[in-house]
């Protein structure tokens, strides 16, 4: 087999790639394993649970997973990477019993997620591979598992309709550690509310909160958890088997089992048996993972992401203050600067200057415009609003920040918010001259972490919303504009607005094309 590991290196770390044939079912004692399909399909069993997975597809396998691999009928790349756990115990004092829900089927709901899990997956593989110090490569397997830790760690026994404190969530912890390390003896609730210090009533309430199972129930389900690797990978009797995993006979194990999978232990063992009967496994033809396949794919992944913006709407991060004058005088909004067309968003450095470019002019100047010079309508200089008083996109984009209270991110062309409302995102496209200024430019955000039902309001401005010079046009662009004429343009130069329901544990995915002079600003809000 084609390994990258390099011995001389402390961190266990092995990848590799091949066009899979045929693995039989096999688990882990001390291995997370990540399979990600770069090319066709693989067939991949997980417990009870089967997937034909298609090229992108990633599975998460956990200590003591038993899984088994075998080719469709087309051609297929695997990616490999497996790193032994108990080298990162120290920054995850849990990882030892972590059940990660990370397969295709999730892969529907959760899309966004499973691209930043390819990315950080790719990067693990192109710092194994280059010639980056160890440090680098610990640090990006960190990146991994946390990334882990946060989304795909137990999600299937956590209802989500409940608010889970961090406390309560540590507590489950020590309690999951605890079943873990004692599931194979007979074990009460008492016992382990005195091992942790809390009350009986406590820890059942605490147990029955995040799974939505009884204590019993929970328990009896990790012990058949446990007990389907005997069944798959050894040739031990069921009542062994139950012994072996804590239940006092067969009858009660059969009755989970059956509770849990759906058919009798027996009948798992023999559904299996045709994965386990074949003679040795065939691991198919070795791939160099520095190959050209391999290493396109992989960089794909990474450029997939590197051209997203990653937030996660849950973070606590640190912010500055931006204050905005609450009132523009009719002077000041007719001569301030216009924010798109000389670039001041991208100037935007301290409260002080962005107030002082926007209002007077600090940013090239003021020119004065004649407000009856030729009776222009339209005068085309600076300004928030025309000379009729019709509101330019500039005048828009300053609405826009002033929805804007807490800066947590600035780049060219974005703007991120936070207060307690929610979440705010301004994005935009200077019209700067130029070549430049014919470009559309295409942002791409992924947010998770939505711990409340949200209100997404996104509000629009373009050539066509919010731009009356533009309506002004399609009317024939009169030197004057009589009472109907402006009451026309106005309304049909509304930017335009659009509303959505986010639920709670959903992620967002944002692709927007923002035209030049254009701007987006994105409001998530706490549903009350």
């Amino acid at each position: 087999m084609y390994y990258t590991d390099n011995k001389s290196r402390p961190t266990p770390l092995k990848i590799f790639c091949e066009e899979v044939d045929y693995y039989k079912p096999h688990s882990h004692d001390n291995l997370f394993e990540f399979i990600l399909v770069l090319r066709g399909s693989v067939n991949v069993r997980l417990g009870s649970y089967e997937w034909k997975m298609a090229e992108n597809n990633v599975l998460a396998v956990t200590i003591d997973d038993v899984h088994c691999l075998y080719k469709t009928e087309e051609q297929n790349l695997v990616y490999f990477l497996q790193f032994d756990h108990r080298y990162f115990e120290k920054e995850f004092p849990y990882i030892s019993n972590w059940i990660l829900i990370a397969d295709p089927c999730e892969e529907q709901q959760y899309n966004a997620d499973f691209k930043h899990l390819r990315y950080f997956l790719a990067d693990v593989f192109n710092k194994h591979l280059s010639d980056t110090g160890e440090e680098l490569l610990e640090q990006s397997v960190i990146s991994l598992l946390d990334f882990c830790n946060r989304v795909f760690r137990s999600t299937h026994m956590i209802d989500r309709r409940n608010n889970i404190a961090e406390s309560q969530m540590e507590t489950f912890y020590r309690i999951d550690d605890y079943i873990f390390e004692n599931y194979s003896k007979p074990l009460t609730l008492d016992d382990i509310a005195e091992h942790l210090n809390c009350s009986f009533h406590y820890t059942s309430h605490l147990i029955k909160k995040i799974t939505g199972m009884s204590y019993l129930e929970f328990l009896n389900h990790y012990r058949v958890l446990e007990a389907e690797k005997y069944l798959v990978i050894t040739e031990m009797s069921i009542i062994d088997i139950a012994l072996e995993c804590g239940f006092s006979e067969s009858r009660s194990f059969t009755r989970y089992f059956k509770k849990w999978y759906g058919r009798t232990p027996s009948d798992y063992r023999q559904e299996y048996s045709f994965l386990t009967d074949r003679e040795h496994d065939k691991s198919g033809r070795k791939i160099n993972p520095a190959s050209a396949p391999v290493s396109e794919k992989i960089i794909e992944y990474i450029r997939q992401i590197e051209k997203s913006i990653y937030l996660d709407f849950s973070e606590k991060t640190s912010c500055r203050r931006l204050d905005l004058p609450e009132q523009v005088s009719e002077d000041e909004a007719h001569t301030a600067p216009d924010l798109l067309s000389c670039g001041v968003m991208d100037e935007l450095e301290s409260v002080s200057i962005l107030t002082e470019k926007i209002l007077k002019g600090g940013y090239g100047g003021v020119r004065k415009t004649d407000r009856n010079a030729d009776k222009a309508v339209f005068h085309g200089g600076t300004g928030l609003t025309t000379s009729c008083g019709l509101k330019k996109p500039a005048f828009h984009i300053y609405s826009f920040l002033s929805e804007i209270n807490w800066i947590i991110m600035h780049e060219k062309g974005l703007l991120v918010g936070r207060d307690e409302r929610g979440m705010q995102i301004l994005l935009y496209n200077p019209a700067a001259g130029g070549r430049e200024s014919y470009k559309v430019d295409i942002r791409r955000l992924e947010i998770t972490g939505i711990d409340h039902e949200l209100i997404m309001k996104k509000t629009v401005i373009d050539s066509e919303h919010g731009n009356p010079a533009e309506h002004w046009r399609r009317i024939g662009a009169p030197k004057t504009l009589n009472a109907y004429e402006h009451e026309l343009v106005e309304r049909a130069a509304c930017p335009h607005l659009n509303i959505k329901l986010i639920k709670k544990g959903s992620n967002i995915s944002i692709h927007e094309k923002i035209s030049p002079g254009g701007a987006t600003l994105i409001i998530l809000e706490k549903r009350a």
